[in-house]
This record gives structure tokens, C-alpha cells and sequence, in this order.
């Protein structure tokens, strides 16, 4: 795709290969568990393994490290269009908080699951499949929901806020290091 190689729409490669090398380094995490059985036996049967798997192990999260630092270094963030992409769901990017509302008010994860999901279908437009209005009103016009939720909860339901009530606590965790 042509437009990939601008860069406001450059993939994000170095963080994808993180990822991937993640999955690398937690499979050797497997020889090294199964070595720890025969530690006692002072036999040779693992010292093949346990030279490579440190040293890659230790080279990939060295790399990984290094590479995570690079991009965190040179990450550009555009606050105006996170909020225009978060607006394109019309508020359904909030189904995950109905559900666990409805499911602190004693209903089963799976029969709120069903319903939120049922309501976003519906609420789906089949030709853009782009909501047809804003998941607030539909819940808000769901009289199982209403049944389960007041309105004040509901409304809370739909605050990002809540979403980023930890955010300090984190950064500080960061910058502690």
C-alpha cells in the first residue's frame, strides 16, 4: 500500500517485531522450566539448551530493549486525531463498560455479553457497518438495560475518565525507573 511509506500512515514495524520477538523469548522460557527437573541429576543432558537459550534469550531482550526505548523516544502522538478515531464509533467503544455495569448488577457475563452485542448489531448500519446513532441513546432506550442501570450509571458507563483514572500511578511507575 503506497500510502504506508508516508509517515503518518508509516506501519509500525519496530513495534510489531517487539511483539514478535516477545513470542520468541517466551518460548524459550519452556527448556529452560523443563531443565530445572534435572538440575539435581548432575548430568550434561541440559548444558546444550541452557548455552543457547540464555545467550539468545538475553540478545533478543537486550534488542528488544533497546528498540522499545527508539520508538518511545520518537513517538509522535496527534491527541486531536485519537479523539476524531475514538468519535467514529458513536460511543460503542463503551459496550465493554455496559457489560461489566449490567454484570456487577448480577446478571451473567454471558447473557449481558449476548445482549450488548445484540444492541450494537442492531444499532450497526449494514451497508457502512458504521453505527447508525449513538450507543448512549440506544442503551439509554434499552429497557432491560434501564431495568438493570440507572441513567446516572449509564452515563457513567460513557465517561472516558473512568478510562484513565490509573493514568498517573502509571507514569510515575515509569519515571521511578
Amino acid at each position: 500500500m503506497p500510502h504506508k511509506s508516508a509517515t503518518m500512515f508509516a506501519n509500525p514495524t519496530k513495534s510489531e517485531n517487539i511483539c514478535s520477538l516477545a513470542r520468541d523469548v517466551r518460548g524459550l522460557v519452556i527448556p529452560a522450566y523443563e531443565n530445572q527437573v534435572t538440575w539435581h541429576e548432575r548430568d550434561l543432558a541440559n548444558s546444550a539448551n541452557e548455552r543457547m537459550t540464555f545467550m539468545d534469550a538475553s540478545i533478543m531482550i537486550d534488542f528488544m530493549l533497546f528498540r522499545f526505548k527508539t520508538v518511545m523516544e520518537n513517538l509522535r502522538v496527534f491527541p486531536k486525531r485519537m479523539r476524531e478515531n475514538l468519535n467514529l464509533s458513536k460511543g460503542t467503544i463503551f459496550s465493554g463498560e455496559v457489560l461489566s455495569a449490567l454484570m456487577q448488577k448480577g446478571m451473567g457475563r454471558d447473557e449481558a455479553y449476548a445482549f450488548v452485542r445484540e444492541l450494537v448489531l442492531q444499532n450497526e448500519n449494514p451497508e457502512t457497518g458504521k453505527p447508525k446513532q449513538p450507543f448512549k441513546k440506544v442503551v439509554l432506550a434499552s429497557t432491560l438495560i434501564r431495568a438493570q442501570l440507572s441513567e446516572k450509571e449509564i452515563k457513567q458507563c460513557f465517561d472516558p475518565r473512568r478510562q484513565l483514572v490509573h493514568i498517573n500511578s502509571m507514569f510515575e511507575r515509569f519515571e521511578k525507573k
